[in-house]
């Protein structure tokens, strides 16, 4: 009886951390590359990109956004004009995307959109210029995973993703502007006084994504060729 016990115990957590270690294997290569980057290896994290998009089984259109984003993420660690933290973030901008491309998964836009909350609230208590560098810096990195989800027509999550990121607001008594959170649409249209603030809100995000979209798609169709011919040549 015991046997049987013990039995049942362990099924139950086999059962419990397989999926568990199934995701951390799925997410190995985007945490190799985060932790290359982090340690300054710019050289091995390009190789560990190269291998993953070797193995990746992903459709034409969507190895054409990630080749687009490798380019950018090649010639960012290529280059000694950026700082170590610049090249980070656009490594978990790869990361977020091709993340969300190949396991439809969220767990590194989450982290992004966790620390750009974190660091509104400083820079609403402190008005510190380093700090707003940051945020300006971890809300483009997130974007391009918010432009992917919005070109598949995935709603459920361009939801989940507006409702967590933040968009530059203007502020007239800072002659610039700080992060104010995107209201979820839903829940505007429940609020019984819906101002012209929050009318503004989602006016200028929408206008602000749809203008984002455009300049990306025109940016694509006019390079796309080309930097599919040259990750051959790399891969080559």
């Amino acid at each position: 009886m015991r046997l049987k016990n013990l039995y049942c115990v362990l099924l139950i957590i086999i059962l419990v951390v397989a999926p568990y270690h199934s995701a951390a294997g799925q997410s190995q290569p985007f945490q190799q590359i985060i932790q290359y980057v982090s340690f300054g290896q710019y050289e091995e994290a390009i190789v560990e990109v190269d291998h993953w998009l070797k193995q990746v089984q992903v459709t034409d259109e969507e190895r054409e956004v990630l080749y687009m984003q490798v380019r950018y993420l090649l010639d960012t660690l290529s280059s000694s004009a950026h700082t170590k933290q610049y090249k980070l973030f656009a490594a978990w901008s790869f990361t977020s995307l091709a993340e969300y491309i190949d396991q439809d998964t969220l767990s590194y836009f989450s982290f992004l959109s966790r620390d750009l909350e974190a660091a509104s609230d400083r820079y609403e208590a402190t008005k510190d210029p380093e700090v707003k560098k940051k945020i300006d810096l971890l809300y483009h990195a997130m974007l391009p995973t918010l432009i992917a989800a919005q070109e598949k027509n995935d709603w459920a999550h361009v939801t989940e993703l507006t409702s967590s990121t933040f968009i530059p607001l203007l502020d007239n008594n800072l002659q610039g502007y700080t992060y104010g959170s995107v209201p979820v649409l839903s829940d505007i249209q429940v609020q019984d006084n819906f101002n012209h603030s929050s009318l503004w809100i989602v006016a200028f995000f929408v206008g602000g994504i749809i203008f984002t979209t455009l300049l990306f798609v025109s940016w694509r169709n006019y390079e796309g060729e080309r930097n599919r011919k040259k990750i051959r040549d790399r891969n080559d």
